[in-house]
């Protein structure tokens, strides 16, 4: 299988001039990557030069990778919603993990953010809720307290961080990858699932190896991210992703982000206007890339809450996941008639 990586923002989108100058470069450089990896492996290479978790030694002796659940931790965050107390959306999100080989053995940290009661106008960026609202949210809380505890699919790997006060995504995201005993997280929210199978395994291959030295971040491929010539997104709250902590921590809550404040609005903004002054050579520190494993069907979806509790929760996704591939064949078949017509002119 072959991987591409396309350069990401946090939160935002770079010009057309740009995201192609800097896509070429690296898609080339990823694939040079990946086949002189391929040439290592073929030619038994000092196993040594292959390390992730310090589990080399293990993966040469078996022939195979060290378990996903060694390498990787999953981050799940949650908040007050519309559909609170119940956990149909939260429990079908963890359901799909299991649509990725090894993803469900993994460590999962479920975050509970805290909230405020206003009798005001309703906030949820902002966890601002009623007291109606935070009643339920509780119940919420407790009653999936109640399921990890029992510990039954798709509770069975499940750790609750139950937070008092409001920390905002960035913060409880945070504080979940403080506690990961991982090299490696993937971030979700409770409203995106895993819509397809992928391989994990092999972008952590990459992210671990030489070659990993440049991607520290991997958005995971959506409907807003399978044209990536068009737009070019990745690290904000609405992005699930894949990441080596300790870089995440040092390099995202290196104190642009406050608590209650949104990746996106802060370190996203000064990301932005890094790279839009410095193009490739700026985006190379951030080292954050969407993995794109050459399908064109996304890998996370989203669920809308207000559908769901009609019993409608794929009907919107469907239909822009049914116009992204459309537009995309539209534009293939293009180009494939463009190239066919150059050759018969030539």
């Amino acid at each position: 299988m072959k991987l591409l990586w396309t350069p990401a923002l946090v939160g935002n989108s770079l010009a057309l001039s740009l995201s192609v100058a800097v896509s070429a470069a690296v898609i080339i450089a990823t694939v040079r990557f990946y086949k002189r990896r391929r040439r290592t492996a073929r030619s038994s290479a000092n196993p040594g030069q292959s390390s992730m978790n310090g589990e080399a030694g293990a993966r040469a002796e078996t022939g195979g990778d060290p378990p996903l659940s060694d390498l990787l931790t999953v981050i799940v965050t949650t908040s007050p919603i519309q559909t609170n107390p119940d956990l149909s959306m939260l429990r079908h999100s963890l359901e799909t993990l299991n649509k990725v080989p090894g993803l469900a053995d993994c460590t999962t940290i479920v975050t509970c953010d805290g909230y405020q009661t206003a009798h005001g106008r309703v906030r949820y960026k902002t966890g601002r809720i009623t007291p109606e609202m935070a009643r339920d949210y509780d119940e919420f809380v407790a009653r999936l307290s109640r399921e990890v505890e029992v510990g039954d699919a798709p509770m069975r790997n499940v750790r609750l961080m139950i937070f008092e006060q409001r920390q905002g995504f960035g913060f409880a995201v945070k504080a979940a990858l403080e506690s990961c005993a991982t090299r490696f997280a993937l971030v979700l929210q409770h409203d995106y699932p895993i819509m397809r199978s992928f391989d994990c395994a092999a972008a952590l291959r990459i992210m671990a190896g030489p070659e990993g030295e440049g991607i520290k971040y991997a958005g995971l491929l959506s409907t807003s991210t399978i044209r990536p010539k068009k737009k070019v997104k990745s690290f904000s709250s609405k992005a699930p992703h894949i990441t080596e902590v300790d870089f995440y921590l040092e390099t995202v809550f290196n104190g642009s982000v406050a608590r209650g404040q949104f990746i996106e609005d802060t370190f996203g903004q000064a990301m932005l206007s890094d790279c839009k002054a410095g193009g490739a050579v700026a985006h190379a520190k951030y080292k954050a890339y969407i993995l794109n494993d050459g399908l064109q069907d996304p890998m996370v979806g989203h669920l809308d809450g207000r559908a769901l509790r009609h019993g409608r929760p794929y009907q919107q996704f469907l239909r822009r996941v049914a116009a992204s591939r459309a537009a995309t064949e539209a534009e293939s078949s293009t180009a494939d008639n463009s190239s066919s017509s150059s050759s018969g002119s030539s």
